[in-house]
């Protein structure tokens, strides 16, 4: 929603591929669903080509799963932080 390529190409080329002779919402949603799938799609084979390449290269001297796992660790003590100090005061 808020990549800028995105909105692009929905505004230039998506009326093209539009009939107005059809369904306008049907049409919407089908093309927009095979968008979906189709980034879907992109972005893990994506994610799995670096993964790939991460565990190839840096397994030897760097564990991934700890270091994503203490990456996740910490973005849960600032959420916590964040939720505690947005409590009232009593």
């Amino acid at each position: 929603m808020t990549n800028p390529k995105a909105i692009v190409f929905f505004v230039a080329l998506f009326p093209a591929f539009i009939s107005t002779q059809h369904s306008v919402l049907l049409q919407g949603v089908i093309y927009g669903a095979v968008f979906i799938v189709l980034d879907a799609i992109s972005i893990l084979a994506y994610a799995l080509l670096t993964r790939a390449a991460v565990r190839r290269t840096a397994a030897r001297w760097l564990n991934v799963d700890f270091l994503s796992g203490l990456g996740l660790l910490g973005v849960g003590i600032a959420m916590i932080a964040k939720g505690y100090r947005a409590l009232p005061p009593n």
